[in-house]
């Protein structure tokens, strides 16, 4: 099964866009910023976070700051 939502985080600028790949496949439409995305983006964030800690990956990424 595909994954439903992308999210992209950009560390240096601290900016992330989050995608519904399901509604929009091509990606046009960053919902990030959006109130009901809120959750959505968090659980990416915490498995982002936990496939980080998987792979040995000790760049910080900090939700609170996107």
């Amino acid at each position: 099964m595909p994954p439903e939502y992308k999210l992209i985080v950009y560390p240096e600028v601290k900016k992330a866009q989050l995608f519904d790949l399901k509604n929009d496949p091509m990606e046009i439409r960053d919902i990030a910023g959006k109130a009901k995305s809120r959750d959505i983006k968090a659980r990416l964030f915490r498995e982002l976070v936990k496939k980080q800690n998987e792979l040995g990956d000790f760049l910080v990424v900090n939700p609170d700051e996107y």
